[in-house]
């Protein structure tokens, strides 16, 4: 299922985010408003709209949610500001979210514990 008007909210915050129009609080102020039924991105994963929702929801909420410290309020700008390669993967996903395109790529689940188990032990045999 696309759910093409939260992916295009969603588009819409992040590029702020990206740009430093808003700060890390305000970003999540505006997910739990308008993109995750209330949860903060790094809780999402938890809710019942999670396992029904457009597949891509959950990992941009994730992979949004590394790209600034929760620790304080802050914009990306300055010491804060995203590296080009950073901003060029961001501007690909902004506008895969503006599109009708269904995500088809498989979740990976890094909160898992048997992938961190596996992961780990992939580090260890190398």
């Amino acid at each position: 299922m696309v759910d093409l008007e939260r992916r295009k909210m969603l588009a819409y915050h992040l590029r702020h985010l990206v740009i430093g129009s808003i700060s890390n609080d305000e970003f999540e102020e505006e997910m739990q408003d308008n993109v995750s039924f209330g949860y903060l991105p790094e809780q999402y994963y938890s809710s019942k709209q999670a396992k029904l929702d457009d597949p891509i929801i959950r990992p941009m909420l994730e992979l949004n949610w590394c790209l600034y410290s929760d620790l304080g309020n802050h914009k990306l700008t300055g010491k804060h500001q995203l590296a080009d390669e950073e901003l060029k993967n961001i501007a690909r996903i902004i506008l895969f979210l503006n599109s009708n395109l269904k995500y088809e790529w498989p979740y990976f689940d890094r909160i898992n514990p048997l992938i961190r188990f596996h992961l780990k032990t992939c580090y260890l045999l190398s």
